[in-house]
């Protein structure tokens, strides 16, 4: 391959000595100029940013007579340049003037060329006058396959939930058993961390793997617990669509917040939670045969909010029935590809609401167990990006789950700690497995 940028040859440009096969003579800019090439089996054309149908040819040859029979032409367009439209003509090459362009037809008709790796183009490729090559626009559209550059959106937000999901359960149980030891006016610290690895239906789907904590202070006073605390979370995914398309990379999340938890008359609590902070992800993947790439960083805020009946039944057991609502969010950003193309992100929102029970038996006066169901319908959770005027195919976490968990709170005696160890199950527009352990400490 021979790489020529502007460049200006007086003389021969040859391929090689042994003939022409698989040599290919490369222009990575206009007004490259050369007196002639020979042994030379393929042109490549990689149009520059500012391309247009104004700009001069790509190649200009200083002689007359030219004769490119046998000939293949490839055109490359980087992600950064400016994006052509139907039956804009780009001058790939041209001999002296007065001379002849010999053609056949098979450097004649369509070919297909890509724009970094987003746009999909149809180029018709003909003679012009008698000593021009030019190659015309005929369709432009957007890859069905950069739908994988946006499931990083939904890998991050499911990520989130999940640490939104551990403060709304483990935290707030922790903080609850820290604020219940220490007493009225006091503050304690206590902790909730736990481990996800979630498969969500998203149009195609997204495996998310990964560790999220919350680390907090709790301060009771009467039938009120309250206080701040920091959110962490950090894991990795892979993303596949029905074609094969293949994305991976990692996302994290650090954040802080408060919370708080009011028990009233017959056993009926409200509680709720709200955080702030920033997502930072990063995409790899392999797009229609392009391999690109991005790092991202956004604001979120995120929060729930609950009301909650507790029964005692007979013999230690009691039955409690939850409602709780969700809702995270994204800003929106804009980001580059490694292929060059600049993508707006739009803003994402998520919007859930579950309903569930749990049934409760003490354990020897330490401890209890706990079974729980619960159905979660996703309102929400789309994610798009444009680029070039086009909008991506959109994946959603639209739909809804079905929980199952079992778990396990206990209180050694004498012992300033305190555990709540939560093992679920997901089946529906979210499958897999998540895990939990809240634990406090009273000083």
């Amino acid at each position: 391959t021979i790489n020529l940028s502007g460049t200006k040859v007086a003389g021969m440009v040859t391929g090689g000595s042994a003939g022409k096969e698989g040599n290919i003579l490369a222009i990575h800019a206009s007004g490259t100029k050369v007196h002639d090439f020979t042994n030379i089996q393929r042109l490549r054309f990689h149009l520059p940013d500012n391309v247009s149908a104004a700009m001069p040819a790509m190649l200009t040859l200083g002689v007359q007579n030219k004769d490119i029979r046998g000939m293949n032409v490839d055109l490359y367009i980087p992600g950064s340049a400016n994006a052509l439209s139907p039956n804009d003509t780009i001058h790939l090459m041209k001999v002296a003037d007065g001379g002849t362009l010999t053609t056949d037809d098979k450097i004649l008709g369509e070919i297909t060329a890509k724009q970094g790796a987003s746009l999909n183009y149809k180029f018709h490729v003909e003679k012009k006058d008698t000593d021009k090559l030019v190659a015309s626009v005929i369709q432009k559209k957007l890859n069905e396959a950069t739908k994988s550059v946006t499931e990083t959106r939904v890998a991050a937000m499911d990520f989130v939930n999940s640490g939104t999901n551990l403060m709304a359960d483990a935290g707030i149980t922790a903080a609850l058993a820290a604020g219940m030891q220490q007493g009225n006016d006091n503050y304690t610290t206590w902790a909730a961390q736990g481990g996800t690895n979630m498969r969500v239906h998203s149009g195609s789907y997204v495996d998310t793997r990964g560790y999220v904590m919350n680390v907090g202070f709790v301060r009771k006073n009467d039938s009120v617990i309250f206080g701040p605390f920091v959110a962490y979370g950090r894991g990795t995914y892979d993303s596949y669509l029905d074609d094969g398309t293949h994305g991976s990379g990692k996302t994290s999340y650090i954040g802080a917040g408060i919370f708080g938890r009011m028990a009233m008359q017959n056993n009926v609590y409200i509680e709720g939670s709200l955080q702030g902070g920033r997502i930072k992800s990063d995409y790899t993947g392999n797009i229609s045969g392009t391999v690109t790439g991005y790092d991202s960083s956004n604001p979120y805020y995120a929060g729930h909010i609950g009301v909650g009946k507790r029964v005692k039944l007979m013999m230690g057991t009691s039955i409690e029935g939850y409602l709780k609502y969700f809702y995270a969010h994204q800003n929106g950003m804009r980001t580059r590809l490694s292929t060059g193309e600049e993508y707006d992100f739009a803003a994402m929102d998520s919007h859930r609401l579950r309903l569930g029970a749990r049934y409760t038996r003490s354990v020897d006066g330490v401890g209890e167990v706990y079974a729980g169901l619960a159905w979660e319908y996703e309102f929400s959770g789309a994610a798009w990006a444009s680029y070039q005027g086009y909008n991506t195919p959109s994946p959603s976490l639209k739909g809804g789950s079905a929980l199952v968990e079992f778990g396990y709170r206990f209180a050694p005696k004498k012992s300033r700690v305190s555990w709540d160890i939560n093992a679920g199950g997901w089946q529906g527009k979210r499958q897999g497995l998540t895990g939990s352990i809240g634990i406090n400490w009273a000083f």
